[in-house]
């Protein structure tokens, strides 16, 4: 029979086994759930945007085909005519151009009915190539504008993609224009990038199942993943996720087909690589088990000794020496059974140890609840630091990556402008315009919101002219009313300051964004900004109220609207668009001034925000403000100015490594009478300096081989003081002092705004004051 020590010591065991396994099996299973729905997330939006990528890349490629064949050059380049043959010249000139252009090009040729090349981007397949036999020229002898999967380029034969449209004269089709596109910049522009882990990454199949594009170049035209079982279930559905074995590791997949040409994307990982750390865990929840079932083993043997097993061999000692008629200690016993005689004869110490034992036990639980609270407390706010940090970086990163192309498109969108365009292509530039300064306005909206997050967003106080800010607000707001068809008016109410003191840049964002919204959402009727002075505690209060005859908000969506990515429906999102920041914004940014934000609506009738902020100024030594009298000494004063711009004499050098950047910058330096001269990074730069004589220096910051930090701290080392003027995408405030510090003399944002940028030219350039230009003040924005 076991001893008593031993069943308790056994029972004792199990117990904490039993829990510890059971906490470890749920912590398992929670951790293998939430990393299984994190990976299956991310899978599934990599593979949805990569192939809405496609989707977009091709469109794009299908409209430039589309409007390059209603150019009269290739009509008459495919006719056999003298003059045909004459213009065949040019038609080479301009494929060799675009293709120069457009770097995914193999090439760009051009065919007549029968299939023989009779222009090319290369003028050593004119002749030599008969593509007559080639899908893609039949479909588009038949009139459509084709996309092949991967086949083997007529030229070169390399695996290639082919795109070809018709080329028709009277709405006849004369010939075909096709264009070659490398696999491996396909390849490389959506599949090789993404990478998921260490063994996860995707791949692209057409609608055979041939593999056209994937990470190992060898699998490209040469596996068909009909011959898997997985596969035929992939071709079979539109998308959804699969696990498979492959070369022996498991994989998870998701995929998705691309609607028009039947490719599939899939994108997945190695399931061991995804829950190895599950594995870890375990492994670790196991060991700490082993261990702290050793320690209390261990411990609650001594203690059992210690309390137990030596009070009851004094006991049973005491009882030897009652036998032996020692009665020098009183032992009163009621019956022989060792627990009874024990709880008998120490019934008093049994009871004090007990509450001794549970006090002990009941504090020691207290101290390792707050210990463990304080140390999760700890790790929590280390990752929360970290989380924001990342967070902070990234979006720094993805401002600046996103502001180098839109200052392109917004440039370039500007500079059209002045041209002379047909209503419709006036119509489609406006659009471009409006695009780009909407997702301009989304990154703003976005690194702002990530700033009053993580609490970094700093404010001012400084002494603001409340004229020149609602005059701003007036003229820069009013357009977007008048296309509504709405009236839109600033109105003041009773005497204003002339002076707040106030963060005047954060304040005009709040403004803008209410009365941008109050626009948005009306149809008809009118949006007032009022004005007015109210007075609490004898301090000095702005009050300002946006009131419009919107659609208005219901009650209980009156609150929600202030959150972070809300608004008050579905469908107010889905017909006036939005990310449901700015509110948000508008709000924290109104508590930063040491304000508040209010809201009353009726649904139906329309809205009124109202902003109250502190004046900070001294009422009795505040000088007052009349709207009206300002509003007719500015008109005044616009009839006499010469809104004409001034030609500039001299020579720029431009440090930018950007294309698109250098041709949109080259462009507006010679629209201002100048010459710009261009190097793609920080040491030509410096070359050019040495060698050189420049009168402005526009410095673009980050740059292959040397940045445009480095160059500008080396070129004021070497004693040269030109005028520096940083040029880049990094949009940050703290950005702009980094500049300064280098050694630049101003700062210009992607993307550029030309307005600033004559601005610039003003400051440090010479005016040719005998000739006038007639350059444009459009502002992009």
């Amino acid at each position: 029979m076991k001893s008593l020590k031993t069943k308790f010591l056994l029972y004792v065991s199990l117990m904490i086994v039993g829990a510890m396994s059971i906490d470890s099996t749920v912590a398992y299973v929670n951790s293998k759930s939430v990393i299984n729905k994190a990976i299956t997330e991310q899978l599934t939006q990599l593979v949805v945007s990569t192939v809405d990528n496609i989707t977009f890349w091709i469109d794009n490629r299908k409209l430039d085909f589309a409007n390059w064949t209603q150019d009269n050059i290739y009509q008459n380049a495919i006719d056999d005519s003298y003059l045909g043959r004459a213009a065949r010249g040019s038609a080479d000139l301009k494929l060799k151009k675009k293709k120069q252009d457009f770097l995914y090009y193999e090439s760009l040729n051009l065919a007549n009915t029968k299939g023989e090349i009779v222009s090319s981007s290369s003028k050593d397949i004119i002749g030599k190539v008969d593509i007559s036999d080639q899908p893609f020229f039949k479909a588009s002898l038949a009139g459509d504008i084709y996309l092949t999967s991967v086949i083997e380029s007529p030229e070169t034969q390399n695996n290639v993609f082919a795109i070809s449209a018709p080329v028709r004269t009277d709405d006849v089709v004369v010939g075909v224009l096709y264009g070659v596109i490398d696999v491996d910049f396909f390849n490389d522009l959506f599949i090789t990038p993404i990478k998921i882990g260490k063994t996860g990454y995707a791949y692209l199949i057409d609608s055979n199942g041939l593999t056209i594009s994937h990470p190992d170049k060898k699998r490209i035209s040469n596996t068909n993943i009909k011959e898997f079982d997985f596969g035929r279930k992939m071709m079979e559905q539109e998308s959804g996720f699969l696990t498979y074995d492959w070369e022996g590791l498991e994989k998870i997949v998701f995929f998705k087909k691309h609607q028009d040409l039947g490719w599939l994307v899939a994108a997945g990982a190695g399931t061991k690589e995804i829950f190895a750390p599950i594995q870890k865990l375990l492994i670790i929840n196991i060991s700490i088990t082993i261990v702290f079932v050793f320690i209390a083993v261990v411990s609650i043997t001594i203690l059992y000794r210690q309390i137990i097993l030596t009070p009851i061999n004094l006991l049973m000692k005491g009882i030897a020496g009652f036998g032996q008629g020692k009665f020098d200690k009183t032992i009163e016993l009621k019956t022989k059974d060792e627990f009874a005689n024990l709880a008998e004869s120490f019934n008093k110490m049994a009871v004090d140890l007990k509450h001794t034992t549970t006090s002990v036990d009941n504090l020691n639980k207290e101290i390792s609840v707050r210990q463990q609270a304080e140390k999760a407390l700890k790790q929590a706010k280390k990752d929360a630091e970290a989380a924001n940090e990342s967070k902070s970086l990234f979006l720094a990163n993805m401002s600046h990556e996103i502001r180098t192309p839109m200052n392109a498109i917004i440039g370039f969108s500007d500079v059209l402008k002045d041209e002379e365009l047909t209503d419709e292509q006036t119509k489609y530039v406006s659009i471009i315009s409006q695009s780009a300064t909407s997702l301009l306005q989304l990154i703003n909206d976005i690194l702002d919101f990530s700033k009053i997050e993580a609490g970094k967003m700093e404010t001012e106080k400084i002494e603001c002219n409340v004229s020149e800010i609602l005059e701003h607000l007036d003229s820069m707001l009013r357009p977007n009313a008048i296309a509504k068809n709405i009236e839109f008016d600033v109105l003041q109410c009773g005497q204003l300051p002339k002076s707040v003191y106030s963060d005047p840049v954060r304040l005009r964002q709040c403004l803008i964004n209410l009365v941008n919204n109050a626009i948005k959402f009306t149809e008809q009727g009118h949006v007032y900004l009022n004005v007015s002075v109210e007075e609490y505690d004898q301090k000095q209060y702005v009050r300002f109220d946006v009131e419009d005859t919107g659609i208005g908000i219901k009650e209980d969506k009156l609150e929600q609207i202030f959150n972070a990515f809300s608004q008050a429906n579905e469908s107010t999102t889905r017909k006036y668009g939005g990310t449901g920041l700015g509110l948000a914004i508008t709000k924290q940014l109104t508590e930063l001034l040491g304000g508040e934000l209010s809201v009353n609506s009726t649904p139906g009738k329309g809205s009124t925000f109202s902003i109250i902020i502190p004046t900070g100024m001294d009422k009795n030594a505040t000088e007052g403000y009349d709207k009206y009298h300002y509003v007719d000494d500015h008109n005044n004063a616009e009839k006499d100015n010469d809104n004409s711009k001034p030609i500039y004499h001299g020579r720029v050098l431009v440090a930018e490594d950007n294309i698109s950047n250098q041709t949109l910058i080259k462009l507006l330096l010679k629209k201002a009478g100048l010459e710009p001269v261009l190097v793609e990074d920080g040491q030509a730069a410096i070359d050019r300096v040495q060698n050189e004589e420049f009168d402005l220096i526009l410095m673009d910051i980050q740059m292959p081989v040397m940045t445009g930090y480095q160059a500008t701290k080396l070129i004021r080392k070497n004693g040269y003081m030109i005028p520096i003027v940083a040029l880049t995408a990094n949009a940050m405030k703290e950005d702009q002092a980094k500049c300064m510090e280098a050694g630049c003399n101003d700062y210009l944002s992607k993307p550029i705004n030309r307005d600033k940028l004559y601005e610039v030219l003003n400051k440090y350039l010479v005016k040719d004051t005998s000739e006038k230009s007639p350059v444009s003040t459009t502002t992009s924005s």
